[in-house]
């Protein structure tokens, strides 16, 4: 299956869930991420605001850490960057709720939560296929 077919099959079953299901999902998600020594050991966690059926992992925030989201800088090139949330979250042209406060560097992030479609059994991710995560961990 092509990784296009795959990204409109995904995305139809995620569109489609029962939103208490996914909250239950989300909770569970949750739980066992507050589990790992990883995110317990990290003081800076980068998420992301669900879209589309995503797990919600905002409920992180009340965690004591130093959350950071995701914020297009070009849609051309497929980048971004993370920031502090700020006031609060906006949301942004290309429909994603992005953050309005200051930059954090990338060396300051000590976990990356990532959001996906699809993942095989030895980890690689399907995202949306524009690789701005790709892109901002490549080096």
């Amino acid at each position: 299956m092509e990784k296009s077919e795959i990204r409109h099959q995904m995305l139809s079953i995620r569109e489609h869930q029962n939103p208490e299901e996914l909250a239950e999902k989300s909770s569970r998600i949750v739980e066992h991420i507050r589990s790992l020594e990883e995110y317990l050991n990290a003081k800076c966690v980068a998420i992301y605001a669900p879209i589309r059926g995503e797990v919600d992992l905002l409920r992180l925030k009340d965690d004591g850490k130093k959350i950071v989201y995701p914020k297009v800088i070009s849609m051309a090139n497929s980048t971004m960057d993370f920031f502090e949330e700020g006031t609060h979250l906006v949301e942004s042209a290309f429909s994603l709720w992005e953050p309005t406060g200051a930059y954090v560097s990338k060396n300051d992030i000590d976990l990356i939560l990532i959001p996906g479609l699809a993942f095989t059994k030895t980890g690689k991710r399907i995202g949306y296929g524009k690789g701005f995560y790709d892109l901002f961990l490549q080096d």
